[in-house]
């Protein structure tokens, strides 16, 4: 699997992994609304922590994600 590809692969496969990275986007939009340096770096911690389908943890190449939009 492409690399790029692992953390939405991840997501689609996962409900509860799904929906505990769109309560922290929720969280994390809220509160670092001016501060996306201090946003990304916590939204990375968690996806660092995030297991993948094989039980690996995603690596740095592997949380690269395409952002449009502030948050």
């Amino acid at each position: 699997m492409a690399p790029h590809l692992a953390l939405p692969d991840r997501l689609r496969a996962d409900q509860a992994a799904r929906s505990a990275y769109a309560q922290l986007k929720g969280r994390l939009a809220a509160q670092f609304s001016g501060d996306r340096c201090a946003y990304t770096a916590a939204e990375t911690a968690f996806i660092q922590q995030l297991p993948s389908e094989d039980g690996r943890t995603a690596t740095r190449t592997e949380q690269t994600v395409t952002r449009r939009g502030p948050f």
